[in-house]
């Protein structure tokens, strides 16, 4: 029998799947990359149900601006898009992570790994 993924852990894959959602739908200036950067991370580790929720507020914008834009980013964005209820814990996006918080920065880089290499034409 698998064991299954941590909360923290589908948190860390879905803030990934956010992420690169935002990079590949992004259409105004600004950072692209912030939801990436070490303060906003450690932001997320804290308060994890507040910030994710803001960003799947936020992500049907992403897919809308990666699908005006040129093919690879509308593919990435509509595979991405479909991959969102997969990493959301079961009972919702939790409050807080207990002490298993580790599991969200380590399951965030291995995601963000697998889409760079996955998606690397949509993201440029």
């Amino acid at each position: 029998m698998t064991e299954k993924p941590s909360n923290a852990y589908l948190c860390g894959q879905l803030w990934a799947t956010l992420h690169i959602l935002r990079v590949v739908g992004y259409t105004r200036s600004g950072d692209r990359e912030k939801l990436a950067s070490k303060e906003v991370l450690e932001a997320v580790r804290r308060n994890p149900g507040r910030l994710i929720t803001e960003q799947l507020d936020k992500a049907p914008e992403h897919l809308v601006g990666a699908r005006t834009r040129r093919p690879p980013r509308t593919k990435a964005a509509d595979a991405l898009w479909l991959r969102i209820p997969e990493f959301l814990p079961p009972g919702g996006v939790p409050a807080s992570f207990s002490s298993d918080a580790d599991d969200f920065q380590h399951a965030f880089r291995t995601q963000q790994g697998i889409y760079e290499v996955e998606y690397r034409d949509a993201m440029k």
